[in-house]
């Protein structure tokens, strides 16, 4: 039943440990999952948390940071139902979205163990087929609640659960934000030294990224040439070489330092570490999410960036949190370029105040609009576990 491939969790559980087992059907469903159980065990210390993954579903780069203890894939071919449950003996389930393991659910549920479903989409609902006990029409009934992220979503599973009453409509289920730390006298000290500069961010950038971002930034220096471009790189090793990429190109640019001054002749900023992302998403109005014009990386989540305050640019792949992007999209807080015309031409733009402010405000809305369903699951597994003690 599971493939320990992957596993970037991996934590004794320690004896007697209460195990919260969550099962993730996307990565993005697995950076919410992650973040709910650090939550949960901020009030429960000694609860393990056990993580599983659909398929191919790429872990996310969050779980490191979080309170998982155990990550690992989750499949109906390898080993056994039985096997699983009796390696973890879960004391709770929560699963997120579709599809469901009918076998390893029923079985499960034989131990008593309470079940939670979430962020079910009436397309989801759809492939659903069949309602005998091993099918995953079937297995639906298992689980009490069950969440659905909208009207039309929550009236797709009442028309086929013989307990309609089960479901309730939420927000979708999405990572909560808890944007990376940023001392206030770094950022005040940053912003006297700008004094009123215009810039731009990209972050988590790839090497095969560099020469799109640094003919962006040619451009833009072109039309408006005290446009500071702040390039974080999403491997520190690789920062020299983002340094040349952008020199060879015949701009000025730098390591970025905490507490060096910022030259009022440079073009260009390079910093190495996810830390200082905290001080750049507030300081910038305009976040390029990188590792999204690339094939290979799928994209990170942009829910910190626009949690600050910055307007979103992305490229085009952002499999890994397509459900963020599009809920952005959707309101205008975000926007897709394919290269680098599109990039500058989007930077200029938004270098207007009034424009980015627009977009920052959109996108705040929706970066924080999952705190109430994630406040509702961590209440929920805190009360079915009280239960169970």
């Amino acid at each position: 039943m599971t493939n320990g491939t992957q596993v970037t969790a991996d934590r004794p559980r320690p004896e007697g440990a209460e195990v919260l087992w969550m099962h993730a059907t996307s990565t993005e469903r697995a950076a919410a999952l992650a973040e709910i159980a650090l939550r949960c065990k901020a009030q429960r210390p000694d609860l393990f948390a056990l993580l599983t993954l659909a398929g191919d579903v790429a872990p996310p780069a969050q779980v490191r940071r979080t309170g998982i203890d155990r990550m690992e894939r989750l499949t109906a071919e390898a080993g056994t139902a039985r096997q699983f449950l009796a390696d973890w003996a879960p004391d709770i389930c929560l699963w997120a979205g579709l599809p469901l393991l009918p076998t390893l659910l029923h079985k499960a549920a034989a131990t008593g163990m309470p079940m939670i479903l979430v962020d079910v989409t009436r397309e989801e609902t759809a492939t659903l087929r069949g309602v005998w006990r091993g099918s995953p029409r079937g297995a639906l009934g298992l689980f009490d609640p069950i969440f659905a992220p909208g009207t039309a979503d929550a009236e797709a599973l009442r028309r086929i659960l013989r307990h309609p009453d089960r479901v309730e409509v939420t927000a979708p289920l999405a990572a909560g934000v808890t944007p990376p730390a940023c001392l206030d006298s770094d950022f005040d000290k940053v912003s006297r030294q700008l004094a009123g500069r215009p810039l731009w961010l990209t972050a988590w950038t790839e090497p095969s990224e560099f020469e799109t971002i640094v003919a962006a930034q040619r451009a833009i220096v072109r039309l408006s040439h005290r446009l500071l471009l702040v390039a974080h790189v999403a491997q520190p090793e690789t920062a020299d070489a983002m340094i040349e990429t952008i020199t060879a190109a015949g701009l000025r640019a730098a390591a970025w330092q905490p507490g060096a001054a910022i030259e009022d002749n440079m073009q260009a900023l390079v910093c190495d570490y996810e830390e200082d992302l905290g001080l750049w998403y507030r300081a910038a109005p305009v976040t390029f999410v990188a590792g999204s014009l690339t094939t290979r990386r799928g994209g990170h989540c942009p829910l910190a960036a626009a949690a600050l305050g910055s307007a979103v640019l992305h490229g085009p792949n952002v499999r890994n949190h397509a459900a963020s992007y599009a809920r952005l999209d959707r309101v205008g807080a975000a926007l897709t370029v394919r290269g680098a015309e599109d990039l500058a031409a989007a930077v200029i733009r938004l270098s207007a105040p009034d424009q980015a402010a627009a977009m920052a405000l959109a996108g705040w809305t929706i970066a924080t609009e999952g705190a109430a369903l994630s406040d509702r699951i961590v209440d929920i597994v805190q009360a079915r576990l009280d239960a169970r003690a």
